[in-house]
């Protein structure tokens, strides 16, 4: 990618009015000089000096023949920079074309079935892919849009309508450190997020009470209001608000969490009397360092806090945490589509055929947050399991594929484990799901 960076800095570099035109720091007659000044030159640059140039032949008094030569040749010469320039330009820009096509091959025949979205079943799940990718993006409008010119009604959907608009709204209000509508739907879903173990609920009540505690955010004991205005607030010391929200809002959830509600609020004896919001560095050198990690905004507010709840709120509507197209796309873009296009083009010279319609013909390395299913390999046979030939567990504990353990049986049904001393039969044996 580093090649196509530079191709397209290139570009950029040469787009026709896009450079600077740079006059020498020293008055300079010299024919190098001139050279390097029309080189700097852009094709806004001469434009604008030929406007110049005609300005100034109407305010000339010299003769028509005079004045006429002159321009003549500036006009020439500003024709010339031009063509130059648009000459540069078009040759980066061819250049980065090539480095395109080197790096992203283009034809795909072969590889995708252009039959693949022709029958309705698939052109409507196709269709409802990219609408949840538009919702997911927050472009309601061009949502609606698409969905009027694919015809689409609401048995094509995946949720109820809204429910990507009400995920979009939330995680934006967590990023800003508003948690209101958050910890409302962390509480309403309570069972499901505790059945989960999901810190979700605590994280969102920390991430107030340290917002409270610093005086980022006021909050009311009397009433159990996030108000921020008012003189009553502004009486109750951040301290201590925070030390009644910690005691209403936290202390019900110690169990596995007592150590760290415990330094919460050990925290609040270091801050003393905050009335209002203090500098960072100024609490930094205020607070013993095994407490800095509730002044890390990052690890305590909304950058940590908007994934999570974009995780269980996805979770809870049984849809996937990122868009399927995203993914679709990224796998494909981050090198997979290349590779199966090469190997698809030795297969062919070679005159072999891609045979298995569930597998590929070649490891695809993905990143770790593109990985979403355990592989299982057989320790006798070297395959990977399938939903054919899947894992099966002997009553050992060792486990192999189904293939495996059906030919150590020998069709005795008795099967010796391969890598310890214990027999067992083959129905004995049970399906092993990663």
């Amino acid at each position: 990618m580093e090649a196509i960076h530079k191709e397209v800095q290139r570009v950029l570099e040469k787009a026709p009015g896009t450079g600077t035109f740079k006059a020498p720091k020293k008055p300079s007659t010299s024919r190098s000089a001139k050279v390097a000044t029309s080189a700097d030159e852009s094709v806004l640059d001469a434009l604008d000096h030929l406007l110049e140039s005609l300005e100034e032949a109407k305010r000339s008094t010299l003769p028509a023949q005079i004045l006429t030569a002159q321009l003549q040749q500036k006009v020439t010469k500003c024709s010339k920079t031009i063509n130059d320039k648009h000459k540069e330009y078009y040759n980066a820009l061819s250049k980065l074309g090539k480095a395109l096509d080197k790096k992203f091959v283009i034809p795909i025949d072969g590889v995708a079935d252009a039959n693949l979205f022709q029958n309705e079943d698939a052109q409507r799940a196709l269709n409802r892919v990219i609408r949840d990718h538009l919702e997911r993006s927050g472009e309601w409008e061009v949502a609606r849009m698409f969905e009027q010119e694919a015809k689409m009604n609401k048995m094509d959907s995946f949720l109820p309508s809204g429910t990507f608009q009400m995920l979009h709204n939330i995680t934006t209000e967590i990023k800003r450190g508003e948690l209101s509508q958050a910890i409302a739907w962390a509480t309403q879903e309570s069972d499901f997020l505790a059945a989960r173990r999901s810190p979700l609920e605590f994280n969102l009540h920390r991430s107030r009470f340290i917002r409270i505690a610093l005086g980022m955010e006021r909050w009311s004991p009397s009433s159990g209001g996030y108000e921020t205005e008012g003189d009553e607030l502004h009486e109750i010391p951040s301290t201590y608000a925070a030390l009644r929200y910690g005691q209403q809002y936290l202390v019900s959830r110690k169990g596995a969490r007592l150590e760290e509600i415990q330094k919460l609020f050990t925290f609040l004896l270091f801050l003393h009397d905050v009335r209002e919001a203090l500098p960072r560095e100024l609490l930094l050198a205020r607070i013993p360092e095994p407490y800095h990690i509730f002044l890390d905004e990052d690890e305590m507010h909304g950058h940590s806090l908007a994934p999570l709840f974009q995780r269980e709120f996805t979770a809870r509507q049984g849809v996937a945490r990122e868009a399927p197209l995203k993914v679709a796309v990224e796998v494909g873009a981050s090198g997979a589509l290349n590779i199966i296009i090469k190997v698809r083009t030795l297969m062919k010279e070679k005159g072999n055929e891609w045979s298995q319609a569930d597998e590929l013909p070649v490891e695809i390395p993905l990143p770790a947050h593109l990985r979403f299913h355990s592989i299982f390999a057989c320790p006798v046979s070297k395959e990977q399991g399938t939903e054919e030939n899947p894992p099966m567990m002997m009553q050992c504990g060792h486990v192999v594929c189904q293939e495996s353990l059906t030919r150590l049986g020998k069709g005795t049904g008795r099967v010796k484990c391969p890598y310890c001393p214990i027999e067992s039969t083959v129905s004995q044996a049970d399906r092993v799901y990663f």
